[in-house]
């Protein structure tokens, strides 16, 4: 947590458009009280847990979840799923 802490420290300074934690909530919540940090007045909002919603809790699906994310806010897309569109 303390590189956390850190790291949140420096991000609120540079030109991020927003940033994102892993983990639970509460482990956010615990991250911004050791920086002594109030979420609703940071620079940089904080996207907790980072990633969209794919499911699964191996490394390997949190990775996949926020690529896809980053990719959809890079291309401007919202993320929304194609199969939700298609009455099946």
């Amino acid at each position: 947590m303390k590189l956390d802490v850190q790291a949140l420290s420096l991000l609120q300074q540079s030109s991020l458009k927003c940033w994102g934690l892993l983990r639970p909530t509460h482990r956010t919540q615990r991250v911004l009280q050791a920086a002594e940090l109030d979420q609703d007045r940071l620079h940089i909002p904080v996207a907790n847990p980072a990633g969209l919603r794919l499911g699964g809790a191996l490394p390997e699906f949190i990775a996949l979840s926020m690529l896809a994310e980053a990719h959809a806010v890079l291309k401007g897309a919202n993320a929304q799923s194609i199969s939700a569109l298609v009455k099946l």
